[in-house]
């Protein structure tokens, strides 16, 4: 006769049972996965909408503090980095505006590889009077340009900079 009250598993049991389910939850077949996958059109509806008013200003900022931080030769090599990448994705991003808009992005860019240069010779970032303007009249239009323009138009610009490598040789 057995007794009223049912003892609790021991472990080797409980492992046992674990192990069972385990087989029987693999041999099951499951469902696909549902993701949800955005419409293509949508996305690029997204990546066509012109930038809201302000949205782009963070970037502006940290342009700007490059441009100072190499200005007075405290710069680093991820500052130069920054502003001359900047200036190479946009002057291509100028060049499908106007021709008078490469043209000054393309003084800004002329005064990055100066600017280069001088860190070559010199271990410091910095630029001369020339070039300080020409880089100043450079970051305002491009501010101008990347507010005026929208995110698939930049990243067709960053690829066209991409496949161009170095952007100007002199």
């Amino acid at each position: 006769m057995s007794s009223p009250f049912k003892r609790p598993p021991t472990g080797r049991e409980l492992r046992r049972q674990a192990a069972r389910a385990e087989r029987i939850a693999a041999a099951r077949p499951r469902p696909p996965e549902r993701r949800v996958v955005r419409d293509a059109n949508a996305q690029l509806l997204e990546l066509a909408r012109p930038f809201e008013p302000g949205e782009k200003i963070a970037d502006h900022i940290k342009t700007r503090l490059a441009f100072n931080a190499l200005k007075s030769g405290a710069g680093t090599h991820e500052d130069f980095l920054y502003l001359s990448t900047t200036m190479g994705v946009l002057f291509w991003r100028a060049v499908e505006i106007d021709a008078a808009l490469a043209a000054v992005m393309k003084r800004g860019a002329l005064a990055m590889q100066s600017c280069w240069r001088r860190r070559q010779a010199t271990g410091r970032f910095g630029f001369s009077g020339p070039e300080l303007v020409d880089l100043a009249e450079a970051i305002d239009t491009a501010e101008a340009i990347t507010d005026a323009s929208t995110p698939l138009q930049l990243i067709n610009a960053a690829c066209t900079a991409h496949r161009h490598g170095e952007i100007f040789r002199s």
